[in-house]
């Protein structure tokens, strides 16, 4: 019975360590990946990726503005010209969690950890696109080992292009739940 128990024990444990635990094996890189989004707005860009969710690190196709799924933010044109970020909570109303907070005058390279304080974060209004500007996003509530929780990353935005309707941006996100540092543990 004993050694049953210490099974089941070592079990729950691996299990826990494989799924995002920082004291597991997951290991990952800072290295930034390169993300192309098209504006949820324009209906000739229907069918291509214009959100993304932080928490996998993939572009999702959002077909309406309005349309929920598995996203932190979608791009979007900006009455007057240029791009905004739209939190989910700003598409879907609700408080889905993820928000996008602007590091004006930060270099992406210097962004170590995302801010704790959670109102730095927006949630339910547009966030303007700049050229070359820096933002730290909290995720939506996601599943996590043995719960759920957030993830971290940080953006820079590369460039946006008005007449193709994209936005080009370099993202590190953090793979383990509820840690705001934004570089990896080996550096």
């Amino acid at each position: 019975m004993r050694s049953i128990r210490l099974f089941l024990l070592a079990a729950v444990v691996a299990a826990a360590a494989g799924c995002g635990d920082a004291l597991g094996p997951l290991t990952w890189y800072d290295l930034p990946d390169t993300v192309t989004l098209y504006s949820v707005s324009r209906p000739q860009l229907t069918g291509l990726p214009s959100g993304y969710d932080f928490a996998s690190g993939l572009s999702v196709t959002v077909e309406t503005p309005g349309q929920g799924g598995n996203w932190d933010l979608v791009v979007a044109d900006q009455t007057g010209g240029g791009f905004a970020f739209l939190p989910s909570g700003a598409v879907l109303g609700g408080t889905s969690g993820a928000g996008i907070a602007p590091l004006p005058g930060q270099a992406f390279d210097a962004v170590k950890v995302a801010p704790s304080d959670t109102t730095a974060f927006t949630r339910a209004s547009a966030v303007p696109v700049t050229v070359d500007g820096v933002y730290a996003i909290r995720t939506r509530r996601v599943s996590c080992s043995l719960g759920s929780g957030v993830h971290y990353a940080k953006l820079h935005v590369i460039a946006t292009d008005s007449a193709r309707g994209t936005v080009q941006f370099e993202v590190v996100h953090n793979p383990f739940c509820d840690d705001r540092k934004l570089v990896a543990p080996q550096d």
